[in-house]
């Protein structure tokens, strides 16, 4: 009985630790850059991506105004939309967590519908 108790919580273990290291789709907000790739960004760029090597990526996108994002992949391409209220002011500084799976190779971001290039892209 104890070995199998001891077989099963192995299992277990083994299939929680799988589970943590693999690689789901999801854009998240952050505050900040890791301090290695924040000495590299351009202050002045409007659109920049900084690719980890680890399917991760931090994209930042300067602009005034308001924005809400939502993400969506079809195959290989991974689309990041941001909607962005047109507002003059001051520019605001989103950074973005990007997290992709084995078989996207191509990140494309539309702004209001139209989509923009990158200014800058960056491999740590």
């Amino acid at each position: 009985m104890r070995r199998k108790l001891s077989l099963l919580l192995l299992v277990f273990v083994f299939s929680l630790l799988v589970a943590c290291f693999q690689n789901t789709l999801s854009l998240i907000e952050i505050e900040k850059l890791p301090n290695k790739s924040m000495e590299e960004v351009d202050p002045t760029a409007k659109l920049q991506l900084v690719n980890d090597g680890q399917n991760r990526s931090y994209i930042i996108y300067r602009t005034e105004g308001p924005v809400t994002h939502h993400i969506e992949a079809d195959e290989n391409i991974v689309r990041i939309h941001l909607d962005k209220e047109d507002r003059s002011g001051q520019f605001e500084e989103y950074i973005y967590k990007l997290t992709t799976e084995e078989q996207h190779d191509t990140i494309q971001v539309i702004e209001n519908g139209k989509e923009i290039p990158f200014d800058r892209v960056l491999t740590n």
